[in-house]
Formats: C-alpha cells, sequence, structure tokens
C-alpha cells in the first residue's frame, strides 16, 4: 500500500527557465538540434560513455525527438543549457525517472562542450536543478547514474556533495555496444543544506 504522504507535482507542460548569472536552461525544443550537432561533428568523445550511438545527425534528430516524446509523455524533462558568458548553446540535460510519489527524481542525460567544461558552469548546472528539485518541487532525494569508467563526472559529482551508494553491475548498453556497470549516487535535502517544513 502506497503512503498517504504529500506528493510533489511535476510541471511537464510548464516553459521551465533556469538561470544564474553563469547558465541559462530551458526547454529543449526540436529547433536546438543544429547547434547541437556541431558537437556531434566536432566533439565525438563527448558521447563516450552514451547509451545510443551519436554519430550522425539522425542519431541526434532521433535522441531529440525521444526527449521531447518522454516529456510530452510526463516521464523526463530535457533541457537546453546556454552558456551565459558567450551566449552558446553548450550541451544538453535532464530530469528523468521522476517519481513523485515517493519524492525522488534523477538528473543525467548530461553533455557540455569541451570549451565549457571545468569553466563552473556544469556546477552552476547542477546547483540549479538541485535547487528546483529540493526548494521548489519538494522532492527529498535527487539520484544520479553514472558509466563506472566515467571517472571525471563520479568526481564532479562528489565534489557538489553527492555520495556514492552502490554499483549496478553489467547494467545496460553502451552505444558501442558494450555492457556497462552503473555507479548509483545521490543527494538528499539534508545533503544539500535544505529541509522542507
Amino acid at each position: 500500500m502506497l503512503s498517504n504522504g504529500p506528493r510533489a507535482i511535476f510541471p511537464f507542460q510548464d516553459e521551465i527557465i533556469l538561470e544564474d548569472e553563469r547558465v541559462l536552461l530551458r526547454p529543449l525544443h526540436e529547433e536546438d538540434t543544429q547547434e547541437l550537432y556541431s558537437y556531434v561533428l566536432s566533439e565525438p568523445e563527448l558521447f563516450t560513455y552514451a547509451l545510443r550511438p551519436m554519430g550522425s545527425r539522425s542519431d541526434l534528430e532521433y535522441y531529440i525527438e525521444q526527449a521531447l516524446i518522454q516529456r510530452e509523455q510526463g516521464l523526463e524533462y530535457p533541457f537546453v543549457v546556454i552558456d551565459k558568458e558567450s551566449g552558446l548553446v553548450a550541451g544538453t540535460t535532464r530530469f528523468y525517472l521522476i517519481n513523485s510519489t515517493h519524492l525522488w527524481l534523477a538528473i543525467g542525460y548530461t553533455w557540455i562542450g569541451k570549451r565549457f567544461q571545468r569553466t563552473g558552469l556544469n556546477r552552476s548546472m547542477k546547483e540549479l536543478m538541485l535547487k528546483f528539485s529540493f526548494q521548489q518541487l519538494g522532492f527529498h532525494r535527487v539520484e544520479f547514474r553514472v558509466d563506472s569508467e566515467n571517472t571525471r563526472s563520479i568526481k564532479s559529482l562528489e565534489s557538489i556533495g553527492a555520495r556514492v551508494e552502490g554499483e549496478l553491475r553489467d547494467h545496460m548498453y553502451r552505444g558501442d555496444g558494450s555492457r556497462r556497470n552503473t555507479i548509483i549516487l545521490s543527494l538528499i535535502q539534508s545533503d544539500f543544506g535544505y529541509t522542507r517544513k
């Protein structure tokens, strides 16, 4: 039997804008394909740990199409990431695995161009999404799922306070057909220095 506790309502129909002085997140749209495609062409290493192939325009179009369908179905909420210093599209990220009954969700499917890495953009982006999850929506837990070989992402998440909880062995296929282990990390409200009253 499910708890009669509070439920969080995720605003899938809203045009959610999250921003600070460093970064702006706005809903992903089909029109973003061209700018994002420049990374597929010039920085294929960004997709080393992708769950689907990302080597062509059609791969990217399918990726965006599926992300938008997931939003329409109330399952995921994808964003495009904009670097406010340059005004350029830097990449994408999203909320997914959204569980409004048990008040947890995941942040992932994140990739940003190399010129924006180690600039503070990723940290700002994650902090905006965490603040939105905990303070505005009232979720209690935010989870991250990372390829076990993606040590850079794991260290980056640990630097914002996420804790490694365990490893799912032989969990999923990568885009190249190999199998991966998945590291689970999380933050809860109290880790983030916030407790909803």
